[in-house]
């Protein structure tokens, strides 16, 4: 199978944080299944940032390992779902595909001392800007209501809570799908890829659904996997992509981010709540980055002392 092939689709696993080809593969196939739209801007997105990715200064390694599509890919999906359909709104489209690479390379050297990773970060940055600036114009429309007057968070505790739907959605709902199939399809994948991936996704959704449950969660969005998805990409960040840059007793990082990631979803939630933003993948970013610092130093019985 020629390189570029293997690249295309790992540039889609490294959304999950996992490099790996059939992953890729199966995971496209299920964004097709939830929704073509969404299956076709994944493509468009890993396309473009496997022909361009040279000229934003990403090695060759890093190009064949998807760590230069997975932004592109994500912004590709979201703006191509927040954006009403016009010419001017596809080539913000492909003008963001293609900032993402730069951004992400300024990103990754600004947070290179500290030793963090830039993850999504670069998705999340350019899906707020264009949000943000289509209130400045005219044809930049978007279906989302950004700056709304008033602000009202209702919580619906009688709503059917469908376990099952919740479950599957949490997982698909990292590439924007609520999709019982597609949620499936790429747990399937993570599994491929890593079993340890696929074993803390499960566990730690059931753990997690479990929490906000009985924590009095809105059932309506625990039902389309709305607090869950940023805990799915958490628990493989923290436990599988980046395990070996934390001191911390792998099962004390994996409760830690079953619990703080829930938190942080539901106050970021709240915050971006009167300004119209989505929280998107920004609660995995801060609570992945504060347990990778929180895990830099190792602890006193292992520090080395000079005699």
């Amino acid at each position: 199978m020629p390189t570029w092939i293997h690249t295309f689709f790992k540039n889609i696993s490294q959304v999950v944080l996992l490099e790996n080809t059939w992953t890729g593969l199966i995971i496209l196939i299920a964004l097709w299944i939830g929704n073509w739209k969404i299956g076709f801007a994944a493509m468009v997105g890993s396309l473009l940032s496997l022909l361009t990715a040279r000229f934003f200064n990403y090695t060759e390694s890093e190009i064949q390992a998807g760590l230069a599509g997975f932004n592109p890919v994500l912004i590709a999906i979201d703006l191509t779902l927040f954006l009403v359909w016009s010419w001017q709104n596809v080539m913000i489209i492909l003008i963001c595909i293609l900032l993402a690479m730069p951004i992400a390379q300024a990103i990754k050297n600004f947070l290179k001392p500290l030793h963090l990773p830039e993850l999504t970060t670069p998705f999340v940055v350019l899906t707020w800007l264009v949000l943000l600036m289509s209130q400045q114009f005219k044809f930049i429309q978007t279906n989302v209501a950004v700056l709304p007057l008033t602000s009202h968070i209702h919580i619906d505790l009688n709503t059917p809570f469908h376990p099952v739907f919740a479950f599957f959605n949490n997982v698909s709902q990292i590439f924007l799908i609520e999709h019982v199939l597609s949620g499936l399809l790429i747990v399937i994948a993570c599994w491929i890829a890593s079993r340890r991936a696929g074993l803390y996704l499960l566990i730690a959704n059931l753990l997690g659904l479990l929490l906000e449950f009985f924590m009095g969660a809105d059932i309506g969005s625990l039902n389309e996997g709305l607090f869950g998805f940023n805990l799915m990409l958490t628990v493989i960040a923290v436990g599988v992509t980046f395990r070996s840059k934390s001191h911390f007793h792998p099962i004390l990082v994996f409760l830690l981010a079953v619990i703080m990631t829930p938190m942080m979803y539901a106050a970021t939630a709240t915050f971006f709540e009167p300004i119209g933003l989505p929280a998107l993948t920004f609660p995995f970013i801060l609570v992945t980055w504060t347990l990778l610092l929180a895990g830099q130093t190792p602890p006193p019985n292992r520090i080395k002392t000079s005699s």
